[in-house]
């Protein structure tokens, strides 16, 4: 369901869209689900077709546009056999970029009016059963000069240009960046935010910022993981592992370098429902009868919590689980 929760004490429903999902229950990454403008969304939605006479089956994903106001759904891509891997539109719904794994090549895509271009195109990626929104990742700058991709999955594999597994364009699809340029990003660029025109990214080292002229390190020994941008642009959340493999919530502000744990215990999957609050997902470390908790080293306590980014409160939450947010930042 979407809803307003601009008072988070009374928080009222606009739509119910369960119907675009009948096969989502248990998939924590999937479905992709994206917040455009207020009043809209965009869903990626499954869906089998019947093989024809003496033909194969098909499978097919659609991105759909939802109207919030009356739940009418409009198909923006069908695509026949292919994967969306990530999906992010510009702060002002205008332009909207995808990554999109095909039989013969992952495309990255940028759509700006009627047109949609390919803007890059590299290796087809082989399916797995890894967590996507960690290896492969488009977003926009929030000040709107920029777009980035990272296929983290690719690393390693030779590719320049329109080939590279990290690259940085501008909205008219020229390339400012690459992994193979003498401003280089390191061989295990993942998880990046930006802000403003300056794009912060997680490496071996620990976490990078990019900008035009130079890449810096900010946090040495951070890794961070899916982090997100506060509204007010002044905190990024994220989660990371201690040394027992244990996920822990963390905001960063990037004005000051400063951080601090947010997660009381064990905690993940942090979003800003306001510049104030904080939403996790709480997190335990493994026992003996775990046997379902994806191969992690740690396992949901099936509570969930929001805290108060000022004075540390933590109230537990009855949310299950996040898609998007709106508003997000934006510094134009």
């Amino acid at each position: 369901m979407v809803r307003d929760i601009s008072d988070l004490s009374h928080p009222t429903t606009l739509a119910s869209i369960e119907y675009l999902w009948p096969y989502a229950v248990g998939y924590s990454y999937r479905p992709l689900a994206q917040i455009v403008i207020s009043g809209k969304l965009t869903a990626v939605v499954d869906r089998d077709a019947p093989a024809p006479s003496g033909g194969s089956h098909h499978t097919f994903e659609d991105l759909v546009e939802v109207s919030l106001n009356d739940q009418r759904t409009t198909t923006l891509v069908t695509v026949e056999d292919g994967t969306f891997y990530s999906i992010d539109w510009s702060r002002d719904g205008d332009t909207w970029t995808y990554l999109l794994n095909t039989p013969s090549a992952l495309e990255w895509h940028l759509v700006q009016g009627a047109s949609d271009r390919i803007i890059a195109s590299l290796p087809h990626v082989p399916g797995f059963g890894a967590d996507a929104t960690q290896l492969f990742r488009v977003g926009f700058s929030t000040d709107g000069q920029f777009v980035a991709m990272s296929a983290t999955y690719l690393i390693g594999q030779p590719g320049s240009g329109s080939q590279a597994p990290i690259q940085v364009r501008r909205l008219d699809g020229s390339l400012v960046a690459s992994s193979t340029d003498s401003i280089t990003f390191s061989q295990t660029f993942s998880n990046f935010i930006w802000v403003g025109s300056s794009l912060y990214f997680a490496d071996k080292n620990g976490i990078e910022l990019w900008t035009q002229s130079r890449v810096q390190q900010v946090l040495p020994g951070v890794h961070w993981i899916r982090p997100k941008l506060s509204p007010d642009g002044t905190l990024i959340v994220y989660h990371a592992l201690d040394p027992n493999g244990l996920p822990h919530v963390f905001a960063f502000e990037p004005a000051s370098g400063a951080v601090k744990q947010l997660s009381c215990a064990g905690g993940a999957e942090g979003w800003f429902l306001n510049s104030r609050y904080v939403w996790y997902q709480q997190e335990r470390t493994l026992v003996s009868t775990d046997t379902a908790c994806d191969q992690l080293q740690y396992c949901s306590t099936g509570k969930n919590f929001v805290v108060d980014v000022t004075s540390g409160v933590e109230t537990q939450s009855d949310v299950g689980w996040i898609a998007d947010v709106w508003p997000r930042f934006s510094s134009s």
